[in-house]
């Protein structure tokens, strides 16, 4: 499966980050390096210096990616020391990287929503810079996901008063098309399984709780599905992700896991969460989620 990941909306105001204990470097294709393996219990990952950590992604050789206020951030497998990747480009300077997905050649690919150019790009292993993609029309781009083929999906959304969408660009591709998922307010994240089945989450800012949803489109199919919430402990969905099992992840300011054909989330046992931002899972089970408390951290958790 591809790590596909998205996150969920920051509700605070961050200053510019410091991260003493981080190199810049081109970003390079996954390594030959060992799947990762199950961990037991928590651990914090070796990220300093956050300032508003959002979006989170892992990729099958176990190389960490991460979105933070004016950074991209990628903390290779088996490192202490977390690489600040060139999403600065001479001529458009990012501020406020959210999303954050790789693909299975190493390729990682952002977005920035609150800018006066909202974009979502692309860093080609190696490349000393990202490409923008030819998505058009888009007010606030927040989670991207990408699939085995290379197929990108983003959430966009312009204020709880104009209708959300989901965006899917074709590998290849110059023109994007709209998913049919319908009804959407503040569509934020997005991931994708192996099957092409995408998941999202949307919340409508607080406006009507009831309204708060995870959906789901089936492959080639054009209705979405509602995701069994029950009375689980979900009001405000931030992140999706989706492991090779078909187990969900979604955050709020908690982690809960919906397993494949059950009816009933449960809470994945993080402890000390204060406000869970993005969330991944990588193929030994390990489940990953952005913290952007006071301080913000990553947090990784091994499989239950």
């Amino acid at each position: 499966m591809a790590a596909a990941m998205l996150v969920g909306c920051s509700k605070t105001e961050h200053g510019s980050p410091v991260a003493s204990s981080t190199t810049t470097a081109p970003e390079t294709s996954p390594s030959a390096a060992p799947p990762p393996a199950p961990i037991v219990g928590q651990k914090e990952l070796p990220f300093s210096g956050l300032t508003g950590p959002e979006g989170i992604a892992v990729d099958p050789a176990g190389n960490v990616y991460l979105t933070d206020m004016q950074h991209v951030w990628k903390l290779p497998a088996g490192s202490t020391t977390a690489v600040d990747l060139p999403f600065k480009g001479p001529d458009d300077f990012i501020f406020t990287p959210h999303g954050v997905a790789v693909d299975k050649t190493g390729a990682v690919y952002v977005t920035e929503w609150l800018s006066d150019k909202p974009k979502v790009l692309k860093l080609e292993p190696g490349a000393p810079q990202p490409t923008v993609l030819p998505f058009t029309g888009l007010k606030g781009p927040i989670g991207v996901a990408v699939d085995n083929d290379g197929n990108v999906y983003i959430t966009d959304f312009d204020g709880p008063a104009i209708a959300g969408r989901v965006l899917k660009l074709a590998a290849g591709s110059t023109s994007q098309t709209e998913l049919p998922f319908t009804g959407l307010k503040r569509p934020t994240g997005v991931a994708v399984d192996s099957h092409g089945n995408v998941y999202i989450t949307d919340d409508l800012v607080g406006l009507d709780l009831s309204g708060n949803q995870v959906l789901k489109l089936a492959a080639g199919a054009t209705s979405q599905t509602n995701l069994p919430l029950g009375d689980s402990r979900i009001s405000l969905p931030q992140a999706v992700a989706v492991d090779s099992q078909g187990n969900v992840y979604v955050t709020d300011h908690v982690v809960m896991k919906l397993a494949d054909g059950s009816s009933r989330p449960v809470e994945v046992p993080f402890t000390g969460v204060d406000d869970a931002k993005g969330v991944a899972v990588d193929t030994a089970g390990n489940v990953y989620v952005v913290d952007n408390g006071k301080p913000p951290r990553v947090l990784e958790l091994g499989p239950a």
